[in-house]
Parts: C-alpha cells; structure tokens; sequence
C-alpha cells in the first residue's frame, strides 16, 4: 500500500551569524567562488535531520523510473542568501517505503553527499535539510540538487534550489571576473541581439539546445532556421557550444560575458568553422526571468535564530478529473500562499506561446471519474503554434498502475489571455483550450513557463493541478515510431543472423497491423507475419502504450506448425520513456511447448544513443540491454532501435556461449524506404 504523505515544501532562511570569516572584508581563508561547484561542494556544511554526510565520487544515483520510487516535493527555484548564513529547507515525501539515503550535490561538482537517513526518517513524513553557506564565499549563483532512495534501492528524481549570494567577505577585493553560470544558463531560453542574424538560444538542462537565426540572405530568408547544440561552461566561465547544421558543417562558439545582471547577459563571441573565425558581441536576455525572494527582516546574530519567512513551494498537483482541460478542473490548493513570493516572469503573451512550443510530457496525474471512481493519466502534449496534439492513456486506478484502459489521440487549440497574480504570489498568464475534436472549450484555466516545464490550474482559485515537462533529446522516446502500431500500417525487413562472424541465415519478414484484438481474454495490438510468397509465419500481440511509450510483447502464435509459438505473463516490457542510465525490472512468466512455464526477472536498461553501421546503412540508434539469470549464466540481450524509424537495427545475445548477431540489411514502412 502506498503511503499517502502530503507533498508540500516550506524553505526557512536562518539569519544567523556563523563565525568570525562572515563580516565583511574579505577572509584569511581562500575566497570561494560559487561557480567553482568541487570547491563549494567541499565547503558547505549540509545535514539532513540532524545526519551529516559521507562524501562520494561521482554522480548521484541515476533515477528510478518505475513508477514506484519516491518523490521529493519540488523546491522554490531560487533563493537570496547571505555568507555564513544557514538555510533550512523542508521537503515532504511520497514514499511506497522508508527511505535509507539522500543525496546531495553542488551542480556540476565530481562528487556528492550521501546522508544515511534509515533511522531518522522511519517514522517521519518530512526530511529538513540545513546548510550553512560558507562565510569565504564570493558573490555570484550556485545551484544544489537533492534526490532520496528507499530501503528497496529505488531512487526518485533530482529536485533542484538555487542560492543567489551577496557576500561581504569580498567588499574590500576587485570584483571577479564576469562568468557564466549553469544557475543562469541551464534550462532557459534567450532572445538574442547581435551585431548577426542570431535571435534566440536554448539551453537545456542536459547539455543540448539550439540557435535559431533570423530570415536573411543566407538561409534563403527561412522563417525556421533552427540548428541542434550541446553545450557546456568551462572552468573560466565561458559559455561554449558546438553547432550543426544541416549540411553536416559544425561551428564552435565562444561566449566571454562582460556583464551579466538578473536576466540579461552581455558577451563577446568568437564563431570558429573550417578554419575560419568570426568574431562579434551581443546581448542575451531570459525568455522566462526570475528574481529569487529577498528576507524581510535583518539578522540577529545574539538571539536564537528564528525564521523571516516560510515561503511555499509552488502547489503541488492535486486531483484533477482529467489532465486534458475540456472541463473546469476541481482542484483544491495543496499549499499556503508564499510569504516571500519569487517573482516569476512577466512575459507578454506572445513569449508565452513562444515558451510553450515543443513537445511536453505530464507524469501521472490522478482523479475521479464521472461515476466517482479513482482514474489517472500519463500523456504527451505536442505544441505548434497554437495547435496542440494530445497524446493520452488512461488506467482505471490512481497510480497508473498495470495497462491502460485506452490510449486517445485529440487535437486542441489554446490562446493566451491577460497576466494574473497565482494563489502563490507568482505572475502567471490566463489561457483558454479548445478541444477541436470534443467540440468544447474551457476557458477558466491559467498557465504558467518556467524554462523545461510549465503547469496548467485553475483560474477560479488561482492553483496549478498538473505540470508538463519538456522531452530530453537524449530519452529513448525518439525511438518509439508510433506508425509501427497503426491499424494497416505495413512494413519488411530483410535481416541476416551471424555466429562468430559466420552467417547462419537470412530471411525477409512482411508485417502487417491488424488493429485492436485480444489473445486469450487479454486486449493487444495484432501484428500479422507472413513469409516472401504470402507464406503465413505468426501472428503476435503487443499491448502497446502510445504516452508513456511503451511496447508490451504479450504473445507469438506461431502459424506454420512448429513449436515456435510463446506466451509471456504479464509481457516482456520495452519502455521509450527512459533517459540514458535509467533501467528497470519486471517479472514475468515465459511458457513455450518447448519448455513449458518459467517465471523469473529480467532488467531492462537504455545505455543511451549510439551510432552505428549495419548493412543496411548507419543509423542513430537507441541501445537497450535485457539482462536475466539463466541456469547458472546470464542471459544477455543487446537492441538497437533506429531513431525516428523505430525499427530494430541490430540485435546481439549471449548466455555463456558464443555471441550471435542480427543485423539489418534492408527495410521499408509503407513502401518507402528506411535508410
């Protein structure tokens, strides 16, 4: 049974004074500056209830994506604080079990914190996490990231705070150098003024983004002129990304800020290509500014420390009858207007609708239906212009637990109103939603961006019940092809099996989608297989999830009279919404007339994209690998499916034997080739 701990989040700004190094002037010890994240990291001083830490190398574990890990209750984004100063934090949890660890890392540090937490937090519903800023800390940003695992090894997603410093231990010093921050870059949009044609940047959180130029002679005045990044920020501070454009040509940039002030950023560039250099300035201003909350009253440093002010969190989601806001929602704030607000942006409508474009998962998302039993959502949102295409499964539960009762497809469309002050004293803007396909509007909803995510509330008491967050470019979902699982769709392969390099066979299937059915008693998608000749070979049933995505291998009814056929309890799962390192295992039953029934796990991992050159050609592909115990060896299975096509391109398996391949020599999807 899940426990139902309420998921709120309160930040309390202790003003106190922690030793002599916090006056101003600056410091006998070395001066720390908040972009230096090993330095930093090494120097704060984090307990969580009480518990200090043991410092690990490396990364925080990767996430758990099984539905089932806890949940942190998401932090204000931004915080203003002074050296020496100790800030508590409180985050509430939503746990299936007690939890062990948490963990804690400086953005962008080697290493990080791991507090354990096993006894502390048994019989308790909320986690405080104090930390004292370091009294030798320079002026500037830095950002702290914080995810838990439970007593079953399962770790939840990373939240996020970020400390805006104003420090008196560098008063009497030269200002530093001027250096871009990951606080300020990462997960923001930029409009763009240079002496070129650029006009906006995008960083994502992950390292990737863009650069779109403006209509001009050069790119035949295009009105989407938009080429992929990956960028970083060096150790001097200097912002750097790699472009590519279409053509395959790559340009290096070099982004030296001369100043940089809330929001906007003042830089010089240097653009290097083939040998050639551009050089230029410019200026870059936040699509979606923030102002962090600022304590009302001053420090005490002979009293005992008490709190300024308990600011909220923003709301969390709470029950809404659909995610899909055809209907006035019904939700109730979870949480207390902020005392201390965060200024969120004041951005026109038409940056508003620029924010929102792209493509927008929401998570699970439970309600009521009309007849008042418990139904929940997963779902995808893909926003152009103002048209959006709704991608959602529905479970009849409050969990989104097992396969969906149905999975829809609708077409919407939104407008932004006026700005609005929200229930949490934050900016946010009015919007109506009109679903095209349902024939209804609902125009009592507000929305508010906020860089990779936004939400969606209620206009009438002002709260958010549901947020969205923007698709990685590095998840697997790039992979899933949604037109391999249409009724009718029809599609070959030609592939060819290899042992120790030798070829043991090749053969060409023809596969054709025969729409909704069911295999004893249990819903699935029917996929016909038939041999060159319009010989009959199986038919095979998946139970396919068109949001999450994923792909559920139920059955094989092998149709030519041999012991081929295979039935899989509750299914051999493949999920698309992994990002690189995230795995998950699953149980599950395999009966064959061969071998009858066999019931044990399997672990599904996404190593993450990779290259490769099959003889059908090279493909960017998503790597997979099923691991599963088999006797006294490791059964272990490698797939590779093709980004964007959705096809496996190459496939290899052990199990303390010789390795044997499969690999694609030639494929088309509705007649036209795959390449």
């Amino acid at each position: 049974m899940k426990k139902s701990i309420p998921v709120a989040c309160i930040v309390t700004a202790f003003l106190a004074s922690c030793g002599g190094d916090s006056g101003s002037g600056a410091s006998q010890k070395e001066l720390i500056s908040p972009t230096n994240a090993d330095a930093l990291n090494d120097a704060l001083l984090v307990k969580v209830n009480g518990v200090t830490a043991e410092s690990k190398e490396g990364t925080i574990p990767v996430a758990t994506t099984t539905g089932s890990e806890p949940i942190l209750a998401e932090l204000l984004d931004k915080v203003r604080v002074q050296n020496g100063q100790k800030v508590v934090l409180q985050t509430n949890v939503d746990a299936n079990s007690p939890l062990t660890f948490l963990f804690s890392k400086v953005t962008g540090a080697s290493s990080y914190l791991e507090f354990n937490i096993a006894t502390a937090t048994k019989a308790q519903s909320a986690l405080e996490i104090e930390i004292t800023i370091p009294g030798n800390i320079r002026d500037g940003e830095f950002c702290q990231q914080f995810s838990a695992q439970d007593d079953a090894g399962r770790t939840s997603q990373a939240i996020e705070i970020c400390f805006e410093v104003e420090s008196t231990a560098d008063d009497d010093l030269p200002p530093a150098a001027v250096a871009f921050t990951n606080a300020f870059v990462a997960g923001n949009t930029f409009s763009v003024s240079t002496d070129g044609d650029v006009e906006e940047f995008v960083f994502n959180s992950d390292g990737t983004g863009s650069v779109r130029f403006a209509p001009n002679p050069d790119n035949n005045f295009a009105e989407d002129d938009v080429n992929p990044i990956t960028w970083s920020i060096d150790g001097n501070g200097r912002l750097l990304f790699t472009e590519s454009d279409s053509g395959g040509d790559q340009y290096n940039w070099v982004l030296e800020a001369t100043s940089i002030s809330a929001d906007i950023a003042a830089f010089n560039v240097n653009v290097t290509t083939q040998g050639e250099s551009f050089s230029g300035s410019g200026t870059m201003q936040r699509v979606n500014p923030s102002a962090p909350p600022t304590p009302t009253t001053a420090p005490n440093p002979t009293a005992t420390p008490v709190p300024t002010a308990t600011p909220a969190a923003t709301p969390a989601p709470t029950a809404a009858a659909t995610p899909t806001p055809t209907t006035a929602p019904t939700s109730t704030p979870s949480t207390t207007p902020s005392a201390i607000p965060t200024p969120a942006p004041t951005s026109s409508a038409q940056q508003v609708t620029q924010a929102l474009q792209g493509s927008w998962d929401f998570g699970c998302s439970s309600g009521t239906s009309d007849t008042g039993s418990p139904e929940s959502f997963i779902g995808v949102w893909v926003i152009d212009g103002t048209s959006i295409r709704n991608t959602e499964s529905a479970w009849d539960n409050a969990e989104c637990d097992g396969s969906p009762r149905d999975t829809s497809t609708e077409s919407l469309s939104f407008s932004i109103g006026r700005s609005v002050t929200a229930a949490d004293g934050q900016p946010a803007h009015e919007i109506t939603v009109v679903n095209q396909t349902e024939q209804t509007t609902n125009d009592a909803l507000i929305v508010r961006v906020s860089g990779d995510r936004f939400q969606l509330g209620d206009r009438g008491p002002l709260t958010f019940f549901i947020e969205f967050r923007k698709q990685g470019a590095d998840t697997a979902k790039a992979c899933f092809n949604p037109v391999l699982w249409t009724t009718g769709t029809q599609y070959t392969a030609t592939e060819r099996e290899l042992e120790n390099g030798e070829v043991l066979a090749e053969y060409t299937s023809n596969y054709t989608v025969q729409g909704q059915g069911e295999y004893q008693g249990r819903p699935a998608t029917v996929v016909y297989l038939e041999d060159p000749g319009g010989i009959p070979d199986a038919n095979e049933y998946y139970q396919v999830d068109f949001s999450r995505p994923s792909v559920n291998s139920i059955a094989d009814e092998n149709l030519q009279g041999t012991n081929d056929s295979y039935t899989s309890d509750p299914g051999d799962l493949l999920r698309f919404d992994l990002s690189p390192g995230g795995s998950y295992t699953e149980t599950t039953t395999f009966t064959s007339p061969e071998d009858g029934a066999s019931t044990g796990p399997y672990t599904v991992t996404y190593i993450g994209r990779e290259t490769i050159t099959v003889p059908a050609g090279t493909f960017e592909t998503c790597h997979f690998e099923l691991t599963a115990a088999e006797g006294q060896s490791t059964y272990r299975l490698n797939e590779w499916y093709g980004v964007g096509n959705g096809l496996e391109i190459q496939e290899t398996s052990s199990s303390g034997g010789p390795m044997k391949r499969e690999e694609l020599l030639d494929a088309s999807i509705n007649g036209v080739s795959v390449k």
